[in-house]
């Protein structure tokens, strides 16, 4: 379609290509096929179709869900897909509109194919109107021959065109002058800003040193703090014998801290400010997440000559140490393997959508996977690790990431989302099956080719790892192959996500066929990354403080403009040493795409030259250069040098064909923007050719490139007779081979359209130069308060995030927050304490736990919940935002959740009617993954010991949140229960803990049984103590389900009277039978949380009978009630599951 970029074009041709083999065999009495994709269009046949405006296959698809706004929606959906018709056969077949009244809106797009003229456009519109006035839904499409037409209720499409008054062809001309006029305009405003901006004097310098005071200042008074002489001696001063690593930024040294633990420290190189961005993000993503499947960060320290990072050491090396046998020999075997897998998609699960905050990792590729020494994957470094906004489809960033694991579209476009991972993940799959790297020593897309080329052979077999000698599941590693292909398509949308594809490594999904991964078609050739040589200069950099950022700068600012031309400079610094100046080029045989791969290998070694002030780096596809000096016009130098590869010795009539094809580039490539490229035949061959390249940077006039291209065919020709020479001057690069290098000759736009633009800019040029002028004086003006309005918001940032890491609050603040604890405020009270709505001056919403006793026996329970809490964080627990105990009274701060608990719906009659089915069933989902990210997968196992209706709180969106940890215990994974005083809800606490203080997680799954049947029946299991020797709830529910009377237990708020009663009323009783599994008297008959979760979510899965339930003889015991908080209390005084202490005493 029109609207679409031509590399969103690319990408959509491409699935194209791929879903149309679907096509074949053909079937009896065909010859062809067709294909309709939301962005594109394609067919073939065995005759010439191109006059067909209509056909047999003409079809209308209308969507799944059912219209907005009623009769609006469709009267709106009608008007415009009528107006669409009529206008698009005046515009070049294409235009797209929107129709909004009575705040119902409706979106639409309108194309014929380029070879349907006017008449036949409107024909065919016309008749594909008359077929989607049938449907009745929010979405729908009309698929005919000769044109497509759809209308949405969202806006699908990339630009608009005004239905009103259409442009004509003339007209798209001239706003193609006009948008090169515009971008001329705005470069040189760019270049005017840029020359005033980029310019420090010593009044900014003072400000960064103020800065980094207060930020030390802050980092000292920080939890996560660890004193620099500590880790320095803790590492033995960074001996070398203790070196694990080293990467881009820095090295990795174990450290043994005076305590005894072991740990790994992170020394990073570089300690501006700059630098510190990319650090606290790390510092701030990682600190605030924890799960069994990430690496933990344990402090950091920015006091001394390296910022560093403290993390839990992990003893068994990274997943690349082993797959590579660089340090263990011992090949993983298939257990492990498969174990791994699921431990990293659990963990990128967490990350995407279970922790309070979205993250995307960014950087998941084998090095970064750390294991530990029962092989449990953790993963690691969050150095690149983005947060993402909820109501975001997709974050713009700088392209960052690991060149063979970066997601197609990432490169394209720099769009980020999850997806991009899940393509990392995919790739990261591939290697541990097949043992094999996705990069090696240069780009290559060969192992996704190879798996792609054996699955569609049925062969995916031969791709796993030959160190296993046949000793797995042949079914098993192909499943997990194709979920690696699914993983690493082409296409965003069609990658699953991380929990689906948790569920298809635990066989509980189906796994669907994978469509063809990117970068095996024309749309990409070969970036040619491989690095030839990389020279560093001799001179130490002036002052690390101002040169880094500097050099950090001209990387971006370069980046930006490869992805546009394939070639960009860029100045940064005042004009003294650390200034830098940098250009990057690719050749000209790649493609954009390709340069952007090939750059993002050249920025990420060039670094490498750190600390000396700058150096070059060859690769095969492109060129790099950072200097603290103007070495645009230099076109020779000392380290000019021709590069021979002796593989094969080649005869006389090679080394002919190999001269003239150098001396006819030397000659063609200054006439051709100093590009050539060359192919002569060598003589007596068959097939022998001569492959040459050449290329002067863009930044030579013509009289130098000559010149450099004489001094390098001087020099590549001395590499005769062997097989290959390359020429790496500083002003060109050549290259001959016998191998066919180049890749596919990129088209040529329109010269004369390219004359008007050109002419049309240099007229717009010298406009702007005036308006510059103009704006000297103000931009002069302004230039000291924006340096300094900014320089305050980057310490502040910078401040700000270490401070969110202290859960302290002051007293006062809290006590501001409510209006001094005022009664308007009040959300609840309990036992022992009150909870109060507070407003924060920053406006956010919080609700403060204020608790009465201070004395030793509740400051226990009070830091237990401070301590526990503090370390969670899952979308489905509340999350503990501080504490205070430095006023009169004891403080927990939590985030505010507006529809407060759960037993204010379901014990209500009234309230109960707004919690339908569907509503309680994702409730008891919630509550279920809370409990077992709490059992199963945070870094220590917890049991809360006190799940009931009351602690089940509600956001706005009537997602479950557990809450109130003030019972909760921590539980050794090596320990098969826990003793410990008897303390919870009476009606929730499993029997063996009443009789016998014994504490493990079935426990918890007890209680979460007892609130199944809550939530169904709307009745408490306990009620008034009027009522104290009737039959519970649980009791009650057993009797009936023995009798086969289930149903008549049942919420009335929940019976329904549409066609799906029978549907929603078996998934009731199933959940039911769920809640008497869970309340079994015996506990290893119970499920674990993970089994009763797959037990909700899979409906096939098979339920067994369940057992009876405790029968409690309550006349044995004497209850003495302490009405605990209840966090946010019913009301009601007569609710004894509002109690959280039940203690027991013998009489």
């Amino acid at each position: 379609m029109k609207d679409l970029s031509p590399s969103d074009c690319d990408v959509c041709l491409a699935q194209c290509k791929t879903q149309l083999l679907s096509c074949l065999p053909f079937q009896k009495g065909t010859r062809g096929g067709s294909l309709f994709f939301d962005g594109c269009f394609l067919r073939y046949d065995d005759y010439d179709f191109f006059n067909e405006t209509l056909g047999d296959q003409d079809s209308a698809v209308c969507g799944t869900n059912g219209t907005v706004g009623g009769g609006v929606y469709k009267a709106n959906a009608l008007e415009l897909v009528r107006n669409l018709s009529e206008v698009a056969p005046r515009n070049d077949g294409f235009v797209v509109g929107s129709v909004e009244r009575r705040n119902v809106s409706v979106y639409g797009l309108a194309q014929c194919w380029e070879f349907v003229n006017g008449s036949a456009c409107r024909r065919c519109l016309a008749h594909a109107v008359s077929r989607i006035a049938s449907c009745e839904t929010q979405e729908a499409r009309a698929l005919n021959a000769g044109c497509y037409l759809r209308f949405s209720a969202r806006k699908f499409f990339n630009n608009s065109t005004d239905l009103t008054t259409p442009a004509h062809h003339g007209r798209r001309s001239l706003a193609k002058i006009l948008a090169a006029s515009s971008a001329a305009l705005a470069l040189l405003l760019v270049v005017a800003a840029v020359v005033f901006f980029v310019r420090k004097n010593v009044v900014t310098r003072r400000r960064e040193r103020r800065q980094l005071g207060a930020l030390l200042d802050t980092v000292n008074k920080s939890k996560l703090n660890v004193p620099y002489e500590i880790l320095e001696k803790a590492t033995n001063y960074f001996n070398d014998a203790n070196k694990l690593g080293q990467g881009g930024s820095g090295s990795v040294y174990k450290g043994v801290m005076p305590d005894g633990i072991t740990v790994a420290i992170k020394r990073l190189s570089f300690n501006t400010t700059q630098w510190a961005d990319h650090f606290f993000n790390e510092v701030n993503l990682i600190s605030g997440i924890h799960h069994k499947n990430l690496v933990k960060l344990l402090g950091c320290s920015i006091t001394g000559p390296e910022s560093l990072l403290v993390y839990e050491y992990v003893p068994n090396y990274s997943l690349h140490d082993h797959l590579s046998g660089r340090r263990i020999s011992q090949p993983l075997n298939w257990e492990i393997r498969h174990k791994i897998i699921l431990g990293i998609a659990e963990g990128m699960v967490y990350l995407h959508e279970e922790s309070h905050v979205r993250i995307i990792h960014r950087d998941i590729k084998l090095s970064n996977i750390l294991l530990e020494e029962d092989f449990t994957p953790k993963i690691a470094d969050f150095g690149l690790a983005r947060l993402f906004p909820e109501d975001k489809s997709h974050i713009s960033t700088a392209i960052a990431g690991t060149l063979g694991y970066m997601a197609p579209e990432y490169i394209v476009r720099g769009k980020l989302t999850e997806k991009a991972d899940v393509y990392s993940f995919g790739v990261l799959v591939i290697e541990i099956v097949s043992g094999k790297r996705n990069i090696k020593d240069h780009f290559s897309a060969l192992l996704l080719y190879k798996v792609w080329s054996h699955y569609g052979s049925n062969r995916l077999s031969e791709v796993v790892d030959p160190t296993l000698e046949g000793a797995f599941p042949v079914e098993e590693a192909c499943q997990l192959l194709q979920i690696g292909l699914l993983c690493a398509q082409a296409s965003a949308e069609l990658r699953p996500s991380m929990s689906v594809v948790v569920k298809m490594v635990n066989n509980s999904h189906e796994i669907p066929q994978p469509t063809q991964p990117p970068f095996i078609n024309s749309v990409m050739a070969e970036p040619r990354a491989k690095t030839v040589n990389i020279t560093c200069n001799h001179k130490l950099e002036h002052n690390t403080t101002a040169f880094v950022p500097n050099f950090v700068a001209t990387m971006e600012k370069i980046s930006e403009q490869m992805r546009s031309n394939g070639y960009g400079t860029a100045v940064v610094g005042t004009g003294g040493p650390d200034t830098n100046y940098g250009l990057a080029q690719c050749y000209g045989d790649l493609s954009l795409l390709d340069c952007v791969l090939c750059y993002a290998e050249a920025r990420t070694v060039l670094p490498q030259c750190f600390p000396y002030n700058g150096g070059r780096i060859y690769l095969d596809g492109c060129f790099m250069r950072a200097e603290n000096y103007s070495f645009y016009d230099e076109y020779t130098g000392p380290g000019d040098k021709a590069v021979c590869l002796n593989i094969r010795k080649k005869n006389t009539s090679f080394q002919d064909a190999a001269k003239k094809a150098v001396l006819s580039a030397v000659q063609n490539a200054p006439n051709n923007k100093g590009y050539a490229r060359e192919e002569i035949s060598v003589a007596g061959t068959a097939n022998g050719s001569v492959y040459v390249l050449a290329n002067c940077w863009r930044s030579l006039d013509t009289r130098s490139c000559i010149a450099c291209l004489e001094n390098a065919s001087s020099s590549i020709l001395g590499c005769l007779p062997w097989s290959e020479g390359r020429a790496l001057n500083t002003g060109c690069f050549m290259r001959y081979s016998d191998t066919n290098f180049l890749n596919k000759e990129q088209e040529n736009e329109n010269s004369e359209g390219n004359v008007v633009v050109i002419l049309i800019a240099i007229v717009s040029a010298v406009i702007v130069l005036v308006v510059g002028i103009a704006l000297v004086v103000y931009i002069r003006q302004r230039r000291y308060i924006q340096k300094k309005r900014r320089g305050s918001n980057d310490a502040e940032k910078l401040a700000k995030s270490l401070h969110h890491n202290s859960l302290n609050f002051k007293y006062s603040t809290l006590e501001k927050a409510t209006n001094s604890f005022d009664e308007t405020n009040k959300l609840g009270q309990g036992g022992f304490g009150t909870v109060y709505k507070g407003v924060l001056a920053d406006g956010r919403e919080i609700a403060i736990k204020r608790l009465y006793f201070n004395n030793r026996h509740r400051a226990a329970d009070f830091y237990n919940e401070v301590n526990i809490i503090s370390s969670l964080e899952h979308k489905n627990l509340v999350r503990l935002l501080g504490c205070s105990c430095s006023g009169p009274e004891s403080l927990l701060i939590y985030e505010y959740l507006s529809n407060r608990s759960l037993d204010r719906f379901i014990f209500d009659k009234n309230k109960g009617k707004e919690l339908n089915w569907d509503k309680r069933y994702h409730i008891i989902i919630g509550t279920a993954e809370g409990l077992v990210y709490l059992h199963e997968n945070s870094n220590i196992r917890i049991i809360h010991r006190d799940i009931k209706a009351s602690n089940i709180l509600l956001d706005a969106k009537l997602r479950a949140k557990i809450a109130d940890f003030g019972l909760a215990r921590s539980f050794q994974e090596d320990k098969s229960h826990i003793s410990t005083a008897i303390a919870g809800t009476l009606g929730y606490m499993a029997p063996e803990y009443l009789a016998h203080g014994q504490l493990t997680e079935k426990a918890d799954v007890y209680s979460f049984g007892v609130l199944l049947l809550e939530i169904i029946t709307g009745r408490q299991n306990n009620r008034s103590k009027a009522l104290e020797y009737s039959d519970s709830l649980i009791i009650m529910t057993w009797k009936h389900f023995q009798s086969g009377t289930v149903e008549q237990l049942i919420d009335p708020h929940l019976v329904l009277d549409d066609n799906h009663e029978s549907n929603v009323q078996n998934e009731i009783l199933r959940v039911l039978h769920i809640g008497l599994l869970c309340t079994q008297e015996i506990p290893s008959l119970r499920p674990s949380m993970s089994k009763a979760l797959k037990m909700l979510t899979k409906k096939e899965e098979h339920l067994e009978a369940p057992s009876n339930p405790p029968f409690v003889d309550e006349s044995t015991m004497e209850l003495h009630d302490q009405n605990d908080d209840p966090f946010y209390p019913l009301n009601a005084a007569d609710s004894l599951a509002t109690m959280s202490h039940s203690s027991f005493y013998p009489r």
